[in-house]
């Protein structure tokens, strides 16, 4: 989500040091083994942001990163998008998350907004 959000508004996202898109695989369809890998180092990214900047543990080590890219886990996905949704709204990148969300269809902005609330309180 982090990617999709910033990877067109802000010119120096590629380069942010926090997150490299260079780990990540693009483009890879439905290969749910590229999913996982994907997944993976996602976790991995996220668990060091919130050990360095935000002081604790994400929580996200018992996420099963297969069950989501091939069973399509929604439940691990949603905790997944909670702690990409922590890290944004604590890092240097935050004004530009909230404009990728502001420029989401009205539906999209709606749905997000449990998760939302969920991360702000």
């Amino acid at each position: 989500m982090y990617v999709i959000l910033c990877r067109n508004c802000c010119d120096d996202f590629r380069s942010a040091e926090s997150f490299p898109l260079s780990e990540l695989k693009l483009n890879i369809g439905d290969n749910w083994l590229l999913g996982t890998s994907n997944i993976r180092v996602l976790v991995k990214r996220i668990e060091q942001y919130y050990t360095e900047v935000i002081g604790q543990s994400s929580g996200l080590n018992e996420l099963d990163a297969s069950s989501i890219a091939r069973d399509k886990d929604i439940e691990g996905l949603l905790m997944l998008a909670e702690a990409v949704l922590e890290c944004t709204i604590n890092s240097e990148m935050k004004e530009c998350v909230v404009h990728g969300i502001m420029a989401m269809d009205g539906e999209v902005q709606a749905a997000l907004i449990p998760l939302l609330q969920k991360v702000f309180y």
